[in-house]
């Protein structure tokens, strides 16, 4: 990666793990809210004909990922949020204090990785 200012792994790594818990509680909300299937119609329309083969390419591509791959780790978490920002946005609800609180509020278990939950953030376990 080009950058500036490069990345450190660790810092990647925590990245990766965050999104996924992001993802959990989005989709939770989304479940509970009972609009789940959104997001996966979303999904499903955005793949539909010629854009399914520009999708599979620019994943192969650029990920180096098959298309179901992609759409689980890229087009599915992010369709899911889209979802659930636009019921927040219905209700007057700012997405991002959601998320905090939402996060905040969760309990979450990390095994095998150099990483805690603490106040609604992945830290690193103290040595």
């Amino acid at each position: 990666r080009i950058a500036q200012d490069p990345i450190d792994a660790g810092t990647v790594k925590r990245a990766i793990v965050m999104s996924f818990v992001v993802d959990t509680i989005v989709r939770h909300e989304l479940e509970r809210r009972g609009v789940a299937e959104r997001a996966l119609e979303a999904v499903d329309a955005a793949m539909t004909g010629g854009k399914r083969t520009e999708l599979e390419h620019a994943a192969t591509e650029l990920y180096g990922w098959n298309i179901a791959v992609f759409r689980k780790f890229a087009l599915e978490p992010q369709a899911r949020q889209t979802v659930l920002e636009a019921e927040l946005k219905k209700e007057g609800v700012a997405p991002n204090e959601w998320l905090r609180a939402a996060l905040n509020a969760a309990s979450v278990s990390v095994y095998g990785i150099p990483y805690e939950w603490k106040d609604g953030n992945l830290v690193e376990k103290k040595k």
